[in-house]
């Protein structure tokens, strides 16, 4: 019997993002946290133009990370509407739009690397409005949840089975910039208890 690293990291990164969400998704339903709808709306879009990037790459067990987010994102997503979608701009729209762009981009090049590389891009700028909201009020957000998506994601890296430039980038990227949002929430959440 072969020790199969690839199912372990797949198995750790499963546990720790179904945990991070389902504890979020509690979090939402209380209202001690209360994300950016919109924000929630694009991840949720981009996550599932993603997961289907990552079949057609064959990305193996990585996979399951991505495909279990993208259903607690629309569940987290339809949560979140009980807040609103609170303050909303031309920016948010046009990320929503861009993330939908990922579509006909994939199917006009006919290549799932082209559309991951123009999702990273679009998840990263449809993330300004979280930043925004991490950085004004910070006590609306959960720093522990964007830390354990970070960890998560990282942990994905180590199930892929098929590396592409295309999934590493997203994937650090996204990893990256939820590792930002948590330090963030962190530091301005210091600041506004003193």
């Amino acid at each position: 019997m072969t020790f199969d690293h690839q199912f372990v990291f797949a198995a750790l990164s499963v546990i720790i993002a179904f945990s991070t969400m389902i504890y979020s998704s509690w979090q939402i339903w209380h209202r001690i946290i209360q994300p950016h709808s919109f924000t929630v709306l694009v991840w949720f879009i981009v996550t599932t133009i993603v997961f289907f990037s990552m079949m057609a790459e064959e990305a193996g067990l990585a996979l399951w990370r991505t495909g279990m987010i993208a259903v607690m994102l629309l569940v987290n997503f339809l949560l979140s509407l009980r807040n609103g979608f609170g303050y909303i701009n031309r920016f948010d729209v046009g990320m929503l739009i861009a993330a939908l762009m990922g579509i006909p981009i994939w199917q006009v090049m006919d290549d799932p690397e082209a559309a991951l590389f123009w999702l990273t891009v679009v998840g990263f700028c449809g993330t300004i409005p979280t930043l925004r909201k991490a950085w004004n009020t910070p006590q609306t957000l959960s720093a522990t949840v964007y830390f354990f998506t970070s960890l998560a994601i990282l942990l994905q890296m180590g199930a892929l089975q098929n590396f592409s430039l295309g999934m590493m980038t997203y994937l650090s990227v996204t990893g990256g910039t939820f590792l930002v949002i948590a330090g963030v929430l962190v530091y301005r959440g210091r600041k506004v208890a003193v």
